[in-house]
């Protein structure tokens, strides 16, 4: 139940962020830079 409610907090988070969704470039580079 936890692992299902992690990804569902990460899907929220992607969703939110449409900006960075549509920018696969910008979503690498900060995930490198995280």
């Amino acid at each position: 139940a936890q692992v299902a409610n992690v990804a569902r907090n990460y899907e929220i988070l992607h969703e939110r962020d449409d900006d960075d969704a549509e920018r696969p470039d910008k979503r690498q580079k900060s995930g490198d830079r995280h």
